[in-house]
């Protein structure tokens, strides 16, 4: 039997976000949200309706707005890889 899970690291990551967050006037889509997606993986988002999963796939995809930032802020996020965000 073989391990083929695989680990990575900094420099095997595809797209990295950290501390995302939107909101639509008062009401907060998304608050906090944290993933590292690793060169060469699939990835799925699960969750109950209205939790965020469109809203982030929007904001990966270019289509919401990303505030972009060195270090985590709690107005704003982070998101860093090799592909713009």
């Amino acid at each position: 039997m073989t391990n083929d899970h695989k680990t990575f690291s900094a420099s095997g990551t595809l797209l990295e976000a950290r501390s995302l967050i939107k909101d639509y006037g008062s009401f907060r889509a998304v608050h906090g949200v944290d993933f590292d997606i690793p060169d060469n993986c699939f990835v799925t988002i699960l969750g109950p309706s209205g939790c965020g999963k469109t809203t982030i796939l929007r904001m990966i995809g270019g289509f919401e707005s990303v505030r972009i930032r060195r270090q985590p802020h709690p107005s704003g996020g982070t998101a860093h890889g090799s592909h713009a965000v």
